[in-house]
């Protein structure tokens, strides 16, 4: 886990718009971020970086976000980082995949992006 006397959340997220505005967001309350737009590749970075915590979309280019969940729960070095699912519509069914995978947390990233 992340060493820094920061916090540090990685944004896992398609939306260049999505990934500066949460990053914006996380800094200005003191945390460093990191934004992967890609879910290829992610769960590598992600080890890389150590977070604190990840904010995970569903829908991403080349690999989904629950095969990651799904990934890093079952690997030690990465299975204990708190996972906050954020997904355009936050269904029943993404809440239930999502809890089942380890990450009891999903919201709707349309609700919680216009936040001040």
């Amino acid at each position: 886990m992340n060493t820094d006397p920061k916090p540090k959340v990685v944004i896992v997220e398609d939306d260049t718009f999505l990934v500066k505005f949460y990053k914006a967001k996380f800094e200005q309350n003191g945390f460093t971020a990191v934004g992967i737009e890609d879910g290829l590749g992610a769960v590598a970075k992600i080890k890389a970086e150590q977070p604190n915590l990840i904010i995970l979309d569903i829908g991403l280019p080349n690999v989904d976000g629950f095969s990651i969940l799904q990934e890093l729960k079952k690997d030690p070095e990465t299975k204990d980082i708190h996972v906050i699912i954020l997904t355009k519509l936050a269904q029943d069914s993404d809440r239930e995949i999502g809890s089942k995978l380890g990450a009891p947390n999903t919201w709707s990233k349309w609700k919680y992006a216009s936040m001040k």
